[in-house]
This record gives structure tokens, sequence and C-alpha cells, in this order.
């Protein structure tokens, strides 16, 4: 008996002590002597002594064993021990009842430990529902184990409905079915998930993943950043994973948002950039055909056109003449067509842009084909002040290339030549009207010249001499 690990002990029926183990004194604080003759109730209080009387009882009327029962001995130096005892009835030969035996065990120290191991998860719970962003952990089953606030707030599911539960219960919410998500990767790493998972941070037993956007949480889906790591015991074996995921929806939103102004800022400056040059040149040019071919080569390059095409009214013919018309970056004639029907005589007339994402688009407008089929079409008046005097038009063989930016653009840069077609006609007008007005001063001159003497008359006693100023105005 006291080879046993356990105490062994033996009861009457009155449950004083008749025999035991060494181990079992050594449980109790007695020596093996010093328990015989001692009923089991001197070392418990008065409600542990009950209890065990209605233990033993029931053995006694059932004849069934009772198995592990704790409760608490109070050893002779007033230390409470908790054990765990187990105990059967004795019969003697006739089979009737004589007394009990069992074993006895000291708990206590497995019973603190699993006591601070109860108090530990229940601080790790507290610790990870304290956390601000939602968490969980699994266990090397898949089986989750903790599910914090956070993240029942994120994903609508409760602790109690997924504690427990594996075969990837958790990847439901953010996906809509069972597959592995990071923290399974962080568990079953292979070298060669990186290839298939470019987006991962692989880190010492941790993976991070930067962006990922899950469209089935929020109202229109939201951006997520993850990190999963590894958990171990104290001898270094994995024991499961932890998961904690970040909302970066707003971060996100404010990211694009600073590229799209940046990009649109760029786009301005390149605009600008644009129309100063366009400016520059057409303030230092004369010539209505070179002002033109400034503008067609320099929206050609700029907007990337497949055709471009630059209209201009004649109120002398009532027609619409093409001085440039550019195909694949190639010249071609194009004749003069009547302001009638098409898309170049409706932005003439309405004095608007108009912009086509589609063909479909265009022959809803009216188009006429001239110069091969586009889908994408901007066409934008040339004004000089309140009249339209032509059209800029960029065609492209991509749907939808053209934007509204693009049209603001071309609208600019038009004004700007319209302008600059409107003063060299007034300048060849100013120039036409000085040559008419030098031919009639030159005419008046010879008028005036001829109403002097061909030769001086010669008078004794006199001189004469004759002198002319020509008229600066000739009246009739």
């Amino acid at each position: 008996l006291n080879s046993l690990e356990v105490g062994y002990y033996e009861l009457d029926l009155a449950g004083t002590v008749t025999d035991g183990s060494d181990i079992a004194g050594t449980i109790l604080g007695s020596s093996t002597e010093g328990l015989i003759g001692k009923n089991f109730a001197e070392f418990c209080d008065a409600e542990n002594a009950q209890a065990l009387y209605e233990i033993y009882h029931n053995v006694y009327e059932t004849g069934q064993p009772a198995k592990e029962v704790e409760y608490y001995f109070t050893a002779p130096n007033g230390i409470k021990i908790l054990s765990e005892t187990s105990a059967a009835l004795v019969r003697d030969a006739d089979g009737e009842p004589i007394g009990f035996r069992g074993i006895i065990r000291d708990v206590t120290e497995r019973k603190e430990a699993e006591e601070e191991l109860k108090n530990s998860r229940r601080r790790m719970k507290q610790i990870i529902d304290f956390l601000p962003d939602p968490t969980w952990v699994v266990d090397n089953q898949g089986r989750v184990v903790a599910w914090n606030i956070a993240i029942e707030e994120l994903t609508g599911v409760r602790a109690d409905e997924i504690l427990g539960k594996g075969n990837f219960e958790y990847a439901m919410p953010f996906y809509g079915e069972r597959r592995p998500i990071l923290i399974d990767l962080v568990l079953n790493w292979d070298e060669s998930y990186q290839e298939k998972y470019p987006g991962l941070r692989v880190l010492e037993n941790q993976l991070i993943s930067e962006e990922t956007y899950i469209p089935m949480l929020g109202e229109n889906g939201l951006y997520l950043a993850a990190t999963a790591r590894i958990l171990y015991d104290s001898e270094r074996k994995p024991t499961g994973a932890i998961e904690s995921v970040r909302d970066i929806s707003e971060r996100k939103k404010a990211e694009e948002e600073t590229a799209r102004l940046l990009a649109e800022t760029q786009q301005r400056n390149a605009e600008l950039k644009i129309i100063n040059q366009v400016g520059q040149k057409l303030a230092g040019e004369l010539d209505l055909q070179k002002m033109i071919d400034l503008v067609g080569e320099t929206l050609s390059e700029a907007l990337n056109s497949h055709i471009l095409y630059i209209a201009v009214f004649d109120q002398k013919t009532d027609k619409i003449r093409f001085p440039y018309c550019n195909v694949d970056n190639k010249q071609i004639e194009q004749p003069a067509m009547r302001l009638d029907k098409g898309l170049t005589p409706k932005i003439l007339k309405s004095r608007q842009p108009l912009l086509c994402g589609t063909f479909q688009e265009q022959v809803d407008q009216g188009a006429i084909i001239a110069f091969g089929e586009c889908e994408a079409y901007l066409g934008v008046p040339l004004l000089a002040g309140k009249k339209a005097i032509g059209v800029l038009s960029v065609q492209h063989p991509k749907p939808y290339r053209y934007t509204d930016t693009d049209m603001r653009l071309a609208s600019t840069v038009a004004t700007n030549l319209g302008v600059a077609i409107e003063n060299s006609r007034l300048y060849t007008q100013i120039e036409q009207a000085l040559d008419v007005a030098e031919h009639d001063l030159e005419i008046g001159r010879e008028i005036q010249a001829g109403f002097l003497p061909q030769t001086l008359p010669k008078i004794p006693g006199w001189e004469v001499v004759s002198y002319f100023l020509a008229a600066r105005e000739v009246a009739g």
C-alpha cells in the first residue's frame, strides 16, 4: 500500500479509520498510527463532513462506489487541503456491509494550477476583449477559442455563436464560404505561398496583410489590414494562432482622394502648360494656316487622337471648310461641306461642346461618317466673342477615351484659336483698308499737283516761286 502514489484508507460503517497507508497519513497531516481510530469528520469542517457522510451513505445504500469526489480536509496545522477520494463498500464473507475502503490524493496543487489556468484564460479573454481591433484566437485544430467584442461588432457574429467551432467557421462572415484565411496560413505556412499571395509580408512566425478588400462587410465593403501570429506554450510548441484586423477604409478613402487631387493637379498643370504654350505661339503668329497647324499638332499629341480636324465656317460660301484634318498622323484633304447635317454643324449652331463615349452615341446625335468610325468623339466650338466661327474635334477608337478634363482643355485651346483667327481676319481687313487709303491718297496728290502751272510766269520786278503740300484727306 505504501508504494502507491495515492493514499489508501479503510473505514468502518461509523466512519472510523481502521487502516491506511503512510501516504494517506501524510496527505491528512498525520502518521498512519495517528489516523487509526479517528473518525473522518475530525478532519473536516461541518459542511465537508456532512457532504462526505451523504456520499458514504449513498455508497452504503446503493452499493455503488463513489469516484473522484473533491472535498477539503483540515490538517492538524490548520492548513486546508483539497483532496480527491474514491470509496467503495466492503462486505464480509456473508455479503454484509462492514465498512468502506478507498483512495485519497492531494489535489491542492493541481486545483490551484487549474484555477490559475482559468484565471489566466479569463485575464487573456479580458485583455483580448479590451483590444480595440477585431481579434480572435484558434487552437491547433482550428477551433475558435477567443472572439473579442470588436470582432463581434465588425462581423455581427456573437462569441457564443462561434466559440468552439472549427472547419473555417470564422471565414464565413468575411467571405461567405469556408476557406483558409491569414490565421490558417500562419499556422501552416509554406514558402510556395509567397508567390500565391504576393501582397503578404512574412516575418518570423507572423504574417501581415497590408490591405484586403472585403465586399461582404459594411454597407459598401471594407478595406482591412490584418496581422496573424503563431502562439506557443512554455516549451515553444505551437498551441494555435491569433489574428487581428483593422478597418482602414477611411484611410484608404483619404489616400484615394489625395491621389485623385494630386492627379487632378498634375493634369491641370499639364493643361495650363499646353494652354500657355499655344497662347504664346498664337500671340506671335498672324498667318492663319500656321496658327491652325500649330493648334492641330499640339492637341493631336496632348490628347493622343486618332482623328483631329479643325473646321472653319466660310460666310461667303455658307460652307464649312477643313484647313486641318489629321488621320493617323497623316494630313488629308477634306472637301467643304454644307451647314446642314452632322455633328460639326450641330456644334456650330449650339455653340456648345459635344462629348460622345461610343459610336452609337454619335449616331444618336446625328453623326455623318466622314473620316471612318471611331468610338470616342469630342467636339468643341471655336468661339470669337459670342460667335462660333468653327469647330475643333478629336476622335479615338477606344470607347469613353475622352473625359470632361479633355473637353475643358480642348475648349480653352479652341477659344484661344478662335480669338486668334478673328484677330487675323481683322488684321487682314485693316491691311486691306490701309492699301485702299494709300491708293486714294496717291490719286489725290496727283490731282492736287495738277492745280499748279507747268511753268511759272515771269513778271518784271517780281520773283515767283511755287510750294506744294499734299492734303491728308480728299473730299468730293
